[in-house]
């Protein structure tokens, strides 16, 4: 069965123009100020999809990105500009070490249920604070990562 990419363009209330790109059951939206520019991002998208390329379309690269990768990126280029540089490479270095099977994952096959198990046992270990300061950095990193 050949997967389907199918677009669709909305107003947004605050006056702007919204392209929603799905496959599957994964879906990602940007926002333009000019209908045409939507409209041509959706069109472009799906004519990939039918020329059976859509590797080439930027939601599709998840696929071949694991959240390890995405937080060494974050580490590297976001990190490095914060005060709180040395801080957060140390954590995000610890959590590379001890959650390598949450770290090697896929980001297109992450899970809800993924983050709630990480969150339940390193309740365990660790403060609800240290664990909120976590799932913050990775939730940062991941929008970074899908956003562009």
């Amino acid at each position: 069965m050949e997967t389907q990419i199918i677009a669709t363009v909305n107003k947004r209330s605050c006056g702007k123009w919204q392209t929603i790109v799905c496959k599957d059951t994964r879906s990602q939206s940007q926002s333009f100020t000019r209908r045409a520019d939507a409209v041509n991002c959706a069109r472009r998208m799906e004519l990939k999809g039918e020329r059976g390329n859509p590797r080439d379309a930027p939601m599709l690269a998840s696929e071949r990105i694991s959240l390890g990768d995405v937080l060494v990126r974050y580490r590297d280029t976001v990190t490095s500009l914060k005060r709180c540089v040395d801080n957060e490479r140390y954590a995000i270095r610890g959590f590379l070490r001890t959650c390598p099977t949450l770290s090697q994952k896929r980001i297109d096959k992450l899970t809800t249920a993924n983050f709630v198990a990480h969150r339940i046992r390193r309740l365990q270990e660790v403060k609800p604070a240290i664990v909120v300061r976590e799932l913050g950095w990775i939730q940062h990193a991941i929008n970074i990562a899908c956003s562009g």
